[in-house]
């Protein structure tokens, strides 16, 4: 195995970790949700070159290789996008992406509120469970 292709997979597998962790604090939509926002960030942020060249040439030539999960679904937010016509038009400008970005962030933090409300009326219901447990 290439060992430069350790941290391509280390950087891949961000997502995946995030998903896991999310999936059983709340549930699995939610962790669905997050797996597809933190997809589309980190090909975000590898088209943005947000970490301005500081990723070796050898892992970005493995990158294909280790994120083609991720550029599928940064092709499938794009494809939703331009089904909305108001927002293909924003897509179209330079700004594009950023715009795509804030709807992906808004999304997941909607699908934030919903799971935290679900998680609390289920730690409501076992507390009443528990309290009824005790009075019998």
């Amino acid at each position: 195995m290439d060992i430069n292709l350790i941290p391509a997979i280390l950087i891949a597998l961000i997502p995946v970790v995030l998903t896991i962790i999310v999936s059983r604090l709340y549930n699995v939509v939610h962790g669905l949700i997050t797996f597809l926002v933190m997809g589309f960030i980190l090909m975000f942020c590898l088209q943005a070159d947000v970490f301005g060249g500081g990723i070796h040439e050898l892992i970005a030539q493995h990158f294909p290789k280790t994120c083609g999960v991720y550029y599928a679904i940064d092709e499938l937010v794009l494809a939703l996008f331009s089904a909305v016509p108001f927002i293909t038009n924003l897509l179209a400008q330079n700004y594009g992406p950023y715009v795509a970005l804030g709807v992906v962030v808004v999304v997941f933090v909607i699908s934030q509120i919903i799971a935290c409300a679900i998680r609390k009326a289920r730690v409501e219901r076992i507390k009443l469970l528990r309290r009824q447990v005790k009075r019998y």
